[in-house]
């Protein structure tokens, strides 16, 4: 997964993205692998944190992976949504993802799938 930060996303109202736009690569190394904001507090670290992105919920979202490399994608009830190639997700619903789609969540924050078998 390929996290960048897009002010393009960025609307009225919403707080200057990070002034640093390189791209994060973050592998995904375990069968779950939870999308949100570290929570020191409530005990959540994210396998894929995206902890300068306030409008991500600390819980909100999974990349499932199974043994043949497919990935799916599931909105766990996030506050503020998650959107697929720019379509709204439906919350609980599994999606099964390919190489190059993106999702975009948050305030500006875009990750696109790479390299899925």
């Amino acid at each position: 997964v390929e996290v960048t930060v897009d002010p393009s996303l960025r609307e009225s109202g919403s707080p200057a993205p990070p002034a640093d736009p390189r791209a994060i690569t973050i592998e995904l190394k375990g069968e779950l692998n939870l999308i949100g904001r570290t929570s020191q507090s409530r005990a959540i670290y994210p396998e894929i944190p995206l902890d300068t992105d306030d409008a991500v919920s600390h819980r909100h979202a999974l990349l499932s992976r199974d043994p043949g490399g497919k990935v799916t994608l599931r909105d766990i009830g996030s506050a503020n949504g998650t959107r697929l190639n720019g379509r709204e997700v439906q919350p609980l619903t599994d999606i099964v993802l390919h190489d190059g789609d993106e999702l975009t969540l948050g305030h500006w924050t875009r990750l696109a799938i790479k390299a899925i078998r």
